[in-house]
């Protein structure tokens, strides 16, 4: 499906694609420092994949992905998950990129078709601009069995940490924003407060998928509740 394509720069180790909830699967990659990254695949109505913070793989992991789907579109969720949506867009030239403003202007040279206001309404999903942070963080919201999942990048994090890198930068306790995403990230927690509130409220929430941590797929609105108190 895929053409072949010159490797990146490193592929770094990661595991194969596993199914987090009917259609949606997650694929867990690391990083040349102690940090690990996922990969969240959607099985879209047509068929195809759309891609949420793309990892690179291998020959044996791309595979698998392709035995999920065609990869159809590829959402740039930050500007600092850029590192390996060029991989993807040489290697699947159909492919639509989803990309804010300041995710694009870390990718030159790289095809963006559209933003996420228009992209995303386009499929008819919803997402949301994470509120109060300097970035850009897409919050995605795919339906899933028995409700909706929310796909995060850096804004949560959850779960113990077992490695002293995650337990000096991740959150208090375990469970929240994380310590370096309040520094480096947040510019006005007050809109990030009431952004997370607002989730925690919904009962129709079933999953949040972050980017740095396995996803959580029991007491969500407990998690949620748990981060805005992490502020």
């Amino acid at each position: 499906m895929g053409q072949a394509i010159e490797k990146p720069k490193k592929i770094f180790p990661h595991g194969l694609p596993q199914e987090v909830l009917p259609g949606l699967w997650q694929v867990q990659g690391s990083l040349p420092i102690p940090l690990p990254r996922w990969m969240t695949l959607w099985g879209m109505p047509n068929g195809k994949l759309l891609i949420y913070s793309a990892i690179a793989l291998d020959e044996p992991g791309m595979a698998a992905v392709e035995a999920l789907g065609e990869p159809g579109v590829l959402v740039v969720p930050h500007p600092l998950h850029t590192m390996d949506a060029a991989f993807f867009v040489q290697r699947y030239p159909g492919l639509q990129v989803i990309a804010p403003d300041d995710a694009a202007a870390k990718l030159p040279g790289v095809r963006i078709d559209v933003t996420p206001e228009k992209g995303l309404a386009a499929l008819g999903l919803q997402h949301r601009i994470v509120p109060g942070l300097r970035y850009s963080e897409v919050m995605l919201e795919l339906p899933t069995a028995g409700g909706n999942a929310l796909l995060f990048t850096d804004l949560l994090a959850f779960g113990a940490a077992d490695q002293w890198l995650l337990r000096l930068i991740g959150p208090p306790g375990g469970q929240g924003v994380p310590r370096i995403v309040r520094v480096r990230q947040v510019k006005d927690k007050a809109p990030v407060r009431s952004f997370l509130s607002q989730l925690a409220e919904r009962p129709d929430i079933v999953a949040v998928l972050p980017s740095h941590c396995p996803a959580v797929l029991s007491g969500v609105q407990q998690a949620l509740a748990g981060a805005v108190r992490s502020l």
